[in-house]
């Protein structure tokens, strides 16, 4: 990761960072939108957690209220994220914005932090959503055939649907493509001919005033016996929907003009899961006639699964028999299997974007691209190994499955609230906007809006989910996410061989790459094949040319000149200089423009600092006669 020139033939990224691409460019903006919306996935995530949070903190009536209210708080999390998205588009993320927008003296350790909590929230969202799938799967076999699985059957499920999943996420990035646009029109037409269907097959039905005004606890099973506290922890089925946007970031990599596409697919696919979410949670509410016979274990689901329940009995009301509501119930168990597979994919790039700049164990390896699907394949399978290991106490524990769900959440969020707030203490000083930026005045209220909505949902979902506490039931998500801080802090801070000995941060990698293919993604013909003729030290200096003004400014200002400076290369010393004597970035970029036209990357930049800076000393002398023949026929291609 690094200083990523995000650019490609076309394309104006306000704030590109220079370095060279790694992985294959083969998403378009529905591949990124879809993407996130199928890890958002509101079929399966509605599904699943209607019976755990919805109905015992609160039912309808809170859900249908807290939702629209978390909906626009998450909305403007999206938004504050967009903008860096727009402004840093490599698949770092979360991590390398931290580390271009906090002041110099902690940056470092930010965003170290920060990686790791994503890695803890990431990890743990992926494990819910296989439990999520698992527990579908399972009550299907138990009503369908009768039979009830052991923990032990479960575990072997929740492993498999992980190994499939990484399976997946190692091929060729067409063939993710594929599954992405097979997963966005999934969750798409599913989730719009379920809101329609329930109510409509249906025979009996919820008035809206019901709906909105119901209230429902279970203070038998949950012992909480406040209505605050009801209300507070039924948020966490509207909040967990919002958990994964982050995904469009992590793939920018791979996505065609990600310095637009990628920040507008995670706020259009915030924007479907909020209506669609909506839409299939009124369904879901208009058609429980009894909430509470949902949950009892006298029923078909032995009150393991309120979803699955309610589809068996609008069947059963309607025809007489249960068995097309499993029909129905396959729909939710395609999508959580589709959402697992984007998880582990796009979690995938956020470790092989860490490990590019060696803040992982064994990052040499984990930052490895398969030299035929193009892909981080080891980075994938490490990834879903974490989530097993994560997940595999659920099974022995049920109330760690909380603690697993409101981790995702928290550590998550938490990562988010890193650059925004490093965003607002350093100002627009630092932080240079990209094409997604809503204006300094309205951006600085977005933001300080986002931070505290972080810090609210941080300590709501850290509070025990059931009473009287024990060492049993307690929710230790507050106790995982302070481990996982205090951990990395002490790896940082260690003595001798701490991080902050060896790890500085985004690492360039301009050059690193040889072949013609990583230096840009869309290129003609003729451009390609002169390129291809160039020298390696000529493909530097012609993809540094390219490269957008801030480019520039943003790697003299992060003291990134050794990166710019290419084995002593005069021209791009030249190019540093003349950036570094230009006094604002709009100076910078009309300059630069000039560059790009004349497309003579040393001589152009001589006379740059002459003009920006005439005290400094003088540039190198052009080439000898011989060699600009020679390149001659370069430039003209």
């Amino acid at each position: 990761m690094c200083l990523w020139r995000m650019r490609e033939r076309g394309t104006s990224c306000a704030n590109s960072i220079t370095c060279l691409q790694d992985l294959t460019r083969s998403f378009t903006f529905f591949n990124n939108a879809g993407v996130a919306f199928s890890l958002l996935s509101p079929l399966a995530a509605l599904t699943g957690m209607y019976g755990n949070w919805g109905l015992p903190y609160g039912g309808s009536a809170v859900m249908m209220w807290s939702m629209p209210v978390v909906t626009v708080f998450s909305m403007l999390v999206t938004l504050s994220l967009a903008e860096l998205t727009s402004a840093y588009p490599t698949s770092g993320a979360v991590y390398y914005w931290t580390w271009a927008v906090a002041p110099p003296r902690v940056k470092t350790v930010a965003c170290w932090v920060s990686g790791w909590l994503l890695v803890l929230g990431q990890t743990s969202f992926t494990a819910a959503n296989s439990r999520i799938f698992t527990d579908l799967l399972t009550v299907f076999v138990l009503m369908a055939r009768g039979v009830q699985l052991t923990s032990s059957a479960q575990l072997g499920i929740f492993l498999a649907v992980l190994a499939v999943s990484a399976g997946a996420a190692s091929t060729p990035n067409y063939v993710m493509a594929f599954i992405t646009s097979l997963g966005t029109f999934w969750n798409f037409i599913a989730l719009t001919a379920l809101a329609v269907a329930l109510p409509s097959v249906a025979n009996r039905r919820q008035p809206l005033s019901y709906i909105y005004t119901h209230w429902q606890d279970n203070e038998a099973v949950t012992g909480v016996d406040s209505h605050v506290l009801n209300i507070m922890l039924g948020l966490l089925i509207s909040q967990y929907l919002y958990v994964g946007f982050g995904s469009c970031a992590h793939i920018a990599e791979e996505t065609a003009h990600a310095d637009v596409n990628a920040p507008r697919g995670m706020l259009v696919a915030v924007a479907a899961t909020a209506v669609g979410g909506y839409a299939y949670l009124l369904a879901l509410n208009l058609v429980a006639v009894d909430p509470k016979g949902l949950l009892t274990p006298q029923n078909e689901s032995r009150g393991t699964h309120a979803v699955a329940q309610l589809f068996w009995n609008v069947h059963w009301q309607t025809y007489g028999n249960g068995f097309g509501g499993l029909a129905l119930l396959t729909i939710p168990l395609a999508a959580a299997l589709l959402c697992v597979n984007q998880c582990v994919a796009t979690n995938a790039r956020m470790l092989f974007a860490f490990s590019r700049d060696g803040a992982v164990p064994l990052h040499r390896y984990l930052a490895r691209v398969d030299k035929r699907t193009k892909t981080p394949v080891v980075a994938v399978w490490v990834m879903a190994t974490v989530s097993a290991l994560i997940g595999v106490p659920m099974y022995f524990s049920g109330p760690y499955v909380a603690t697993i769900a409101t981790m995702a959440v928290v550590s998550t969020y938490l990562s988010y609230g890193v650059p925004i707030l490093f965003k607002l203490i350093s100002g627009r000083g630092v932080f240079l906007p990209g094409p997604i930026y809503t204006g300094p005045k309205i951006s600085r209220l977005v933001n300080v809006i986002a931070l505290t909505w972080i810090l609210v949902i941080a300590v709501v979902f850290s509070l025990p989910t059931l009473y009287p506490i024990n060492a049993k039931n307690m929710n230790y998500n507050a106790v995982g996410t302070a481990f996982v801080v205090l951990s990395t802090l002490a790896a940082f801070y260690c003595p001798v061989i701490g991080g902050r000995h060896w790890f500085t941060g985004p690492r360039p990698n301009l050059g690193q790459f040889d072949t013609t293919e990583t230096v840009t993604a869309t290129t003609t013909a003729t451009a390609t094949a002169g390129a291809a003729s160039q020298p390696p030290l000529e493909r530097k200096l012609s993809s540094l040319t390219k490269s957008s003004p801030s480019a520039l400014f943003q790697a003299v200002q992060h003291q990134q000149a050794d990166v710019l400076t290419m084995d002593g290369s005069s021209a791009a010393a030249v190019a540093v200089a003349a950036a570094a004597a230009i006094a604002t970035v709009s100076e910078l970029r009309l300059e630069a423009a000039d560059i790009r036209r004349q497309g003579t990357f040393s001589l152009e930049c001589a006379s740059l600092l002459e003009r920006a800076a005439p005290d400094s000393p003088p540039p190198p002398p052009p080439p000898p006669p011989q060699q600009q023949q020679q390149e001659a026929p370069q430039t003209t291609s």
